[in-house]
């Protein structure tokens, strides 16, 4: 490997409000994506939320589920109320048909899909009452 080159693997030390701005960054653009993905082909209402998006979810929640909850409950209520055009997507955005895309998002090997719905389905409504 050429000196100054990194790994994929290699861990990266950031302040936390640096990580916290990453997510808020991370969540935003997702939600951009993926309602105008779906308000292109409303036929198609599969909310993939991205590979990336699944990988960071992912990760998070092996470091601390409860985290991995809040992120999840930030997306879904970017999805629902606080994007400009949330509005536009016709039914509200249910909490199971967001679990229901993230699965598609989650890396291979990934093992734990069922226990992070379940769990999120358990816990969300502490970050975001309106969750169902």
């Amino acid at each position: 490997m050429t000196e100054g080159m990194t790994t994929d693997t290699e861990p990266v030390t950031v302040p936390r409000r640096v990580y916290n701005s990453l997510k808020a960054g991370l969540v935003a653009g997702t939600v951009d994506d993926v309602l105008h993905t779906v308000l292109r082909d409303p036929s198609n209402r599969t909310l993939h939320p991205g590979d990336g998006f699944g990988r960071v979810v992912a990760w998070v929640w092996e470091r601390d589920r409860d985290e991995a909850v809040l992120l999840l409950a930030d997306y879904l209520a970017g999805l629902r109320e606080h994007h400009e055009r949330a509005g536009d997507l016709g039914p509200r955005v249910r909490l199971d048909e967001m679990l229901a895309g993230l699965q598609l998002a989650l890396p291979g090997g990934f093992t734990d899909g069922v226990q992070l719905a379940d769990y999120t389905r358990r816990t969300i409504r502490g970050y975001y009452s309106v969750a169902d």
